[in-house]
């Protein structure tokens, strides 16, 4: 079985990523102060060690790699997903979707691929990531379904 996903481009920049695996669940952070910060799950700027304490409370037990140190594989996959280029935050998590903040000079399709390839592989590092939909050579951002491939 293959780890699936796509990605739907939004405004502003935004991009959800859609998967057929359970992603991890971000938790709502302490630390959001100010109008830019309301929407933010998770950034760069957030404290790693401790987000991925609480990350690893609220996903206990969801993943099977995670069994033998649930808060080193969260924090293992928060170090690698801040340095994915182009990707300046996470704005919303549900159970099968991630909903990204990027940079306005990235390719979102790119940025999308790296970070589901993250996932797969902090995840389910048995299976091979997947993407389904159509290409995004042959369609802008502002398309509503968009597949990184």
């Amino acid at each position: 079985m293959d780890f699936r996903y796509s990605c739907e481009c939004g405004p502003r920049n935004r991009v959800t990523l859609h998967c057929s695996k359970e992603l991890p669940g971000f938790p709502e952070t302490w630390h959001r102060r100010g109008r830019n910060r309301q929407e933010e799950l998770f950034s760069r700027e957030t404290h790693i060690a401790l987000y991925a304490e609480v990350m690893a409370r609220m996903n206990a037990h969801c993943f099977h790699v995670e069994l033998a140190g649930c808060r080193e594989s969260m924090e293992r996959f928060l170090r690698s997903l801040v340095v994915i280029e182009g990707l300046e935050s996470v704005l919303r998590s549900r159970r099968y979707s991630i909903d990204l903040q990027l940079s306005a000079f990235h390719d979102p399709a790119e940025v999308a691929q790296r970070v589901a390839e993250l996932c797969c592989r902090c995840f389910y590092p048995e299976l091979q990531p997947l993407a389904v939909g159509d290409s995004l050579a042959d369609s802008d951002c502002s398309a509503s379904s968009v597949s990184a491939e």
